[in-house]
């Protein structure tokens, strides 16, 4: 496995994504998600960090952010969670668009 990078850099992501396609459950341990529904249509997953605070902070991520979007596919369907799996198992790179407040926030890290 690889070295872990230092608490000043960017995380290392690549370990994280191995234990994650191996176990997709391990991603409820730095994000949980909910359906974020704004007038009556699903817009995204607002997440909240799970036990594992320091990645997710890493990541860029804050509490009540809305995920939009992931690597391309714009979450406007629940059911496109499970899409987001199979993509970032074949992905070099991690693109998220994150609605914060009334900011749109891109947050973009390499495996």
């Amino acid at each position: 496995s690889a070295p872990l990078a230092p608490n000043t850099g960017a995380p290392d992501l690549s370990s994280f994504r191995e234990e994650m396609l191996a176990d997709p459950s391990k991603l409820m341990r730095v994000a949980r998600g909910s359906p974020a529904i704004v007038d009556g249509q699903f817009v995204g997953f607002r997440i909240q960090p799970g036990s594992r605070r320091k990645l997710f902070r890493k990541l860029g991520f804050r509490p009540n952010d809305i995920i939009t979007e992931v690597n391309g596919i714009v979450l406007d369907d629940m059911s496109k969670g499970a899409m987001i799996i199979g993509e970032l198992s074949q992905a070099s790179s991690l693109s998220v668009k994150v609605k914060r407040g009334n900011q749109e926030i891109s947050i973009d890290h390499s495996f």
